[in-house]
Parts: C-alpha cells; structure tokens; sequence
C-alpha cells in the first residue's frame, strides 16, 4: 500500500488480505515482546521463533510437513534470519518507532486510492490481523470494496483454503 499511495497511477486493482496499512493500537504481546533488545535477538534469530510459530499459528487447518519445512528453509541459520528480525523489528509501537512516521504517511494517503478497484479477501479466524478490526478499518476507507469472508480460515489464506483464495480473487480480476 505503501507504493500503491506513492505511484497510483500504477494501480487499477488491489487485492489485500489479512493485513494493515495503518497505525493501531492492537499489536499482540507476542510481537511486542519481540522488540525487547535481548530478546529480539535471541527468540527471531537465535531460536528462530516467529516463522517457528508462524507455521502453527497462522493457519487454522494446519501445515504438512513439507510446507512447513518449505516456510522455515530460508531462515537456515543466524545470519538467514536477519530479515525476520527486521521484519518484525518494523512493527511500529509507538510515535518513537523508526517505521511509525512512514505508517503514519501512507494511513493519511489511502483515502487517495478510494477510486480504485480494491478486494478485501479474509480469512475470518486470523489472531493478528482480526477482521472486526482490520478488516472493518478498511471497510472504512473503502466501502465500495469487493469483500469475501472465508470462515474458518486463518493468516495463511492460500494454506488453508487455496482454492475459495483463488476464487475469491479470479472473481475480483474478472468483474
């Protein structure tokens, strides 16, 4: 969203799902406590713990093996996880955070993109990003939306229900 406010020219269409492109309050605990120093360091890179967590708690009928090993495979080692750490690192908590004025900027231009086709696709049982808030949110910017709730799904729309995704998002395209 951030390069949709920038350049919209660009953009005709826009598919979000179980996201934010605002300031809020809500971020868990769970990745508030990844921003202590020590921690962060020990529990994203040592441990590897958010894409650790990620494969258990971002999907609601579970991961195979095989695309859980697939999701951890690029965060092999210390140095892999750097981007995780980052990542998670750029979370913005408050108005001191590095990220908080540059969410700040791109929340205040989203009303600029109103005119455009925009696709809210979300998977209704998703801990992070609920929909009764960032769901709703959006709504909020764009009423006009193209909605599509998959119950019983969580984070990972395209691993719990691939193929009601994919759906959801060819009917958007095409209308």
């Amino acid at each position: 969203m951030g390069t949709a406010t920038r350049i919209p020219e660009r953009f005709s269409k826009i598919v979000l799902m179980n996201t934010a492109a605002y300031l809020s309050d809500r971020v868990p605990k769970r990745i508030r406590l990844c921003h202590i120093p020590i921690l962060k360091r020990i529990m994203l890179q040592g441990l590897n713990v958010f894409p650790r967590a990620a494969t258990k708690m971002a999907t609601e009928k579970g991961l195979s093996e095989e695309v859980k090993a697939g999701l951890l495979a690029p965060y092999d080692s210390w140095s892999n996880r750097i981007a995780v750490c980052e990542f998670v690192q750029d979370i913005p908590t408050s108005p001191r955070h590095r990220s908080y004025e540059t969410l700040k900027t791109i929340q205040e231009k989203l009303p600029t993109l109103a005119d455009k086709d925009i696709a809210l696709i979300w998977g209704m049982e998703d801990w992070c990003f609920p929909p009764e808030i960032f769901m709703k949110k959006f709504q909020e910017y764009y009423p006009n939306a193209f909605v599509r709730e998959l119950k019983g799904i969580g984070h990972y729309l395209t691993e719990d229900a691939p193929e009601e995704t994919i759906a959801a998002i060819r009917e958007f395209l095409e209308k």
